[in-house]
C-alpha cells in the first residue's frame, strides 16, 4: 500500500469528443494560421503547460458558446426558402398546371369534381369503377 503520486486531472475541455479542427468545422468557420497545431503538438503543449492551456482551452469554449448562441438567435428560415417536400406536392402542381391551361370557363367545373371526388373518397365511396357521369342533353 504505498501511496500514490498525485495528478492533477485532465480538464474537462481536454477531453472533448472531437479535436479542434473538427470544433471548427461543425461551427462552419474557417480556421486561423494560429490554431492549426497538429494534435502531437498540441498534446505536448497540454502535458508541459496545463494552466495556460487551460485557458486556451476556456477561452476557445467560451468563442464556441458565443458562435451557438449567434446561431440560436438567427430567424428560422421560412418554409418558402426551405420547402419540405410533402406526398403529393408534384400531383398537386400538376393539377394547378393544367388548371391554369384550362379555358376560364372550365376552371370552376374542375375545382367542383375535384372538391367532390375529395369529399366521396373521405367517406370511402370511391372504387375503381366511380365515374364522372356528363348529362349531354341539358
Amino acid at each position: 500500500d504505498t501511496p500514490r503520486k498525485s495528478e492533477m486531472p485532465a480538464p474537462l475541455l481536454d477531453r472533448k469528443p472531437f479535436d479542434e479542427e473538427e470544433s471548427d468545422d461543425l461551427i462552419g468557420e474557417p480556421r486561423s494560421e494560429n490554431s492549426q497545431m497538429s494534435s502531437d503538438t498540441l498534446s505536448s503543449t497540454r502535458s508541459s503547460n496545463a494552466p495556460k492551456c487551460f485557458k486556451r482551452s476556456q477561452q476557445k469554449a467560451a468563442a464556441i458558446l458565443e458562435k451557438i448562441a449567434k446561431r440560436i438567435e438567427q430567424p428560422i428560415e421560412t418554409s418558402s426558402q426551405n420547402p419540405i417536400r410533402q406526398p403529393y406536392d408534384a400531383f398537386g402542381q400538376h393539377v394547378a398546371e393544367k388548371l391554369r391551361s384550362l379555358p376560364l370557363s372550365m376552371v370552376p367545373f374542375c375545382e367542383k369534381l375535384i372538391g367532390e371526388a375529395l369529399f366521396l373518397a373521405e367517406l370511402e365511396q370511391l372504387n375503381v369503377n366511380s365515374r364522372i357521369v356528363t348529362d349531354h342533353n341539358s
